[in-house]
């Protein structure tokens, strides 16, 4: 038999001056549709569907790849349902959700393809969520509605080929195999924690988000499933903008809080962004009872508790000093730091007529992450083509990982496995110069570059078991190097 207690209750406080619509206990209903092609007749993916009440978009989604679209829990009233992508003429229709009529399905929406002619061209206050392009899929953050309530976690669940498991793992395309890039750079801190990081995002920082299908040789993505880009809310006239993002979650997680803040005078430039949140989830149990009859009578009872906890920080800036139109220096530094640990009992009993073997343990884990990124970068445009770009990068990384585990046994019985405590110190260091050229010709764009890496990485591992006799730990140096 096994038992898993577990009990999730979740809520999200945004620090924020926004419109709000409570749900709760306002009768609501479904509408439903799909979008097609009004010449072939077949279903079209990546269609944004807006729905809009008194001329303000209320909720969106994106058409899969059999074109269907369901809103739930929408209340009573009358909408506009507006379809919208690059390439198609938009079509606007009506829907009406009241007593007797709560669930309502508006067909098929027929989208004409769009004709150079600009008579045939509709003007629209909404603009497409999704854009595709040879090489991957775009997601613009600030034509969804729902990013000024949402983290940067949360959005991932939304974009075309991005999925989050159980655990809120980013899978592409299934895969957990991929690069996360901010700005289309590496980024240690993301890489170490990609979602603890996003959770504490506010997605109002997000201009879009890129799924990179076929990413270029510069990024070193061979075996893998793409690359995710997020795309930050940089640029800006002279001025400011700014947001912040406070959030809790109980009993699985905890609070949180993150911002990001941009200022623009004249040719300088400085973003600063930074964020820290502790995660906590409620202790599990699972129980394994088995019964054997026979010959050979046995009977097993395991089991186990976990408790995990999980603290993170980061930080970043960004100065930017635009010589000239043709010239822009970048200089960017992003320190992060945290931790995870837990905390693992099992209780064990094998009991037989010729002999019981049973045991009590208690096994604690921590893992430490620590780091420093910066980054120096140089771009030279050209006048013949603004979009002729040659571009320097110098970047500095380090990082120290910590980790530990502390297993310990109590009430033995027939079971002489060692208490043991096993530490590792990883540390690293990488210096990364790039040149990377990009040449466009007509539609394409001719790119080549040179990339040049120092690594120094290094780690001490140490394994003490537990002398009885001595009643101290003592290293075991056959495995400790």
């Amino acid at each position: 038999m096994r038992k898993t207690i577990y009990y999730t209750f979740s809520t999200l406080l945004f620090l924020s001056i926004l419109p709000f619509i409570s749900l709760a206990q306002v009768p609501s209903g479904i509408i439903k549709g799909s979008v097609i092609d009004s010449a072939s007749k077949k279903p079209i993916e990546f269609i944004t569907v807006a729905v809009k009440k008194d001329g303000v978009v209320f909720k969106t989604t994106i058409t899969p790849e059999n074109g269907q679209f369901t809103f739930e829990k929408i209340p009573f009233g009358k909408y506009t349902l507006t379809a919208i992508a690059v390439g198609y003429t938009s079509k606007t229709i009506a829907a009406e959700l009241k007593e007797g009529n709560v669930a309502v399905n508006v067909g098929q929406i027929a989208l004409a393809s769009q004709t150079n002619n600009l008579a045939d061209v509709s003007v629209s206050a909404l603009r497409p969520i999704i854009k595709q392009e040879v090489d991957r899929i775009s997601y613009d953050i600030q034509a969804d509605p729902e990013s000024k309530v949402l983290t940067a976690l949360d959005m991932m669940r939304k974009v075309p080929l991005l999925s989050l498991d159980a655990d809120d793992n980013i899978k592409l395309k299934g895969s957990g195999n991929y690069k996360i890039l901010i700005n289309g750079k590496p980024s240690s801190m993301v890489a170490r924690s990609p979602k603890d990081v996003l959770r504490s995002m506010p997605a109002s920082s997000i201009q879009k988000i890129e799924v990179i299908t076929t990413p270029p040789a510069k990024y070193d993505s061979e075996g893998l499933a793409g690359i995710i880009n997020i795309i930050t809310n940089k640029k800006i006239d002279n001025g400011y903008n700014g947001s912040l993002n406070l959030r809790h979650q109980f009993p699985v997680g905890g609070p949180g809080i993150g911002g990001f803040v941009t200022v623009k005078q004249g040719k300088f430039g400085v973003t600063a962004y930074g964020g820290t949140g502790f995660y906590s989830s409620p202790e599990t149990e699972n129980i394994n009872s088995r019964l054997t009859t026979g010959a050979n009578p046995s009977e097993l009872l395991n089991i186990g508790r976990r408790k995990f906890d999980n603290n993170y920080r980061y930080g970043g800036a960004e100065l930017s000093f635009e010589i000239d139109t043709l010239n822009l220096i970048t200089a960017e530094i992003n320190p992060y730091s945290g931790y995870n640990k837990s905390t693992n009992t099992q209780i064990f009993r094998l009991a037989s007529p010729a002999s019981v073997t049973a045991y009590d343990l208690l096994s604690q884990n921590r893992f430490d992450w620590s780091g420093l990124d910066m980054t120096l970068n140089y771009q030279l445009g050209f006048k013949s083509n603004k979009e002729r770009l040659l571009t320097f990068s110098y970047k500095y990384s380090n990082g120290n990982n910590p980790q530990k585990n502390d297993l310990s046994f109590s009430n033995r019985q027939n079971y002489n496995d060692p208490n043991y405590i096993q530490q590792n110190d990883s540390r690293s260091r990488e210096q990364t110069i790039q040149l990377d050229y990009v040449h466009p010709v007509k539609k394409l764009n001719i790119e080549g570059g040179v990339k040049g890496i120092l690594r120094d990485n290094n780690s001490n591992f140490e394994y003490r078991r537990f002398n009885n006799i001595a009643g101290n730990y003592e290293i075991d140096p056959t495995r400790t190097n």
